[in-house]
């Protein structure tokens, strides 16, 4: 391809994700009071408010957006990988397919921990500071920003095992050196689950554990991945 073919196939595929992201938003907006009662649920029986005119309709168009987008998610990582995938090798198209499969599914699994065990305890936690003279009145955009960041801050932390797939794939690290980074890197997941969490020792176990039993499954995947690319390097010698 030329250079101004890239950038013509470039285009048509962006089209492509913008499409499907408005479709998606749009369609959303006609639910987004139910996603919005949805999302709410676990803060029960606090009663939400909104602080000005055009703020819940911001609140609900916001919510929409995000919705969008996680919706045309898979369209998105489609469109990027048929972009890429006439200049990868076929070793280098294999991890990135699989990395982009189990990246999906630890994201979900990830974000659905964030939000039905990890919320509803940090929202007792919280809101538990509250007195009989100090009753919570929180902001409906401020309480589906703070889920957000919970969704999405889990939803990454549990991509631990397909970024050192993909780099175990392509050769950049080695089970041996996660292997002897393991302490350095069980330091890093209880800083980032003390920082992630409220300060009590069990919201920050609650992450941390789950963290951990993902970086050993990386140092297996990895090791799986290595085995794999040494027999085909014997079966082709």
């Amino acid at each position: 391809m030329t250079y101004i073919e890239h950038l013509a196939e470039l285009r048509k595929r962006l089209i492509v994700v913008i499409v499907f992201f408005l479709g998606f938003s749009i369609l959303c907006f006609g639910w987004s009071k139910q996603l919005a009662t949805f999302l709410v649920s676990p803060a029960q029986p606090v009663d939400f408010v909104f602080l000005s005119p055009p703020d819940l309709f911001m609140t609900y168009l916001s919510l929409s957006l995000y919705a969008g987008f996680i919706l045309s998610l898979p369209i998105i990582l489609y469109e990027v990988g048929m972009f890429i995938w006439p200049g990868l090798e076929k070793r280098e198209r294999r991890a990135i397919f699989l990395s982009l499969l189990l990246g999906a599914l630890l994201f979900i699994g990830g974000a659905a921990f964030g939000f039905f065990v990890m919320l509803p305890y940090m929202l007792r936690f919280f809101l538990g500071f509250g007195t009989e003279g100090i009753k919570p009145m929180i902001s409906i955009r401020d309480y589906l920003g703070f889920v957000g960041q919970i969704v999405l801050s889990f939803g990454l932390a549990f991509e631990l095992p397909v970024v050192t797939t993909a780099l175990a794939g392509l050769g950049i690290i080695t089970s041996a050196q996660l292997k002897s980074a393991r302490k350095i890197a069980v330091l890093l997941i209880f800083i980032v689950a003390a920082i992630l969490t409220p300060p009590d020792v069990i919201s920050q176990l609650l992450l941390a554990l789950p963290m951990l039993v993902l970086f050993e499954g990386s140092i297996v995947l990895a090791s799986l991945v290595e085995k794999k690319s040494k027999s085909k390097v014997q079966e082709a010698a």
